[in-house]
């Protein structure tokens, strides 16, 4: 007994796309501070008008938001002075690995790419030309995707290429 009535699952799939789009426009940033074990002060009252609010409590307490595949975790170790910038280059780019639309051998390269960089920028004596070989490799892997060749691109993949390939040029220039 139906009345008529369909949903629209290509609109729905249309209108979450926007929404994840204008939320991304202002990112919710949520600060960490340490607290003490067993301690019953209440937390102080938040209010958020954009996106959705999570509340987290608990030592060791893990959130994984908005993935498409397993999660994985990078235990960051000291980076070693004036890598810094490079490094949290990196792990951006591990983070945003899957949003640059490019094919599973590629994307399984570039994050193999930025996860050996990532590893020079904490060893005891970082190899800078190893460095700079892996974040040229990273830029050759999504240069198609500015170029717009690659069969997953969109508009939005291209731009965080694009932005991508500019701060890791601009983190070695300095």
């Amino acid at each position: 007994m139906s009345n008529g009535f369909k949903i629209n699952r290509t609109e729905i799939a249309k209108m979450t796309k926007e929404l994840q789009r204008e939320f991304d426009k202002h990112p919710i940033q949520v600060p960490v501070q340490p607290g003490t074990r067993g301690a019953t002060a209440a937390p102080a009252a938040v209010v958020h008008h954009h996106g959705t609010t999570v509340n987290i409590t608990g030592d060791g307490a893990q959130v994984a938001w908005g993935n498409s595949g397993p999660v994985t975790q990078n235990r960051v170790e000291a980076v070693a002075p004036g890598l810094e910038a490079i490094a949290e280059l990196l792990a951006t780019v591990l983070g945003n690995a899957g949003a640059y639309g490019l094919g599973s051998d590629d994307e399984a390269e570039l994050r193999q790419a930025a996860e050996d960089a990532l590893a020079e920028t904490t060893g005891e004596a970082p190899d800078v030309h190893k460095l700079r070989r892996s974040v040229t490799f990273i830029k050759g892997l999504l240069a198609p995707v500015v170029a717009g060749v690659s069969a997953g691109v969109t508009h939005e993949s291209t731009e965080l290429a694009r932005h991508t390939i500019s701060a890791l040029t601009s983190a070695f220039a300095s």
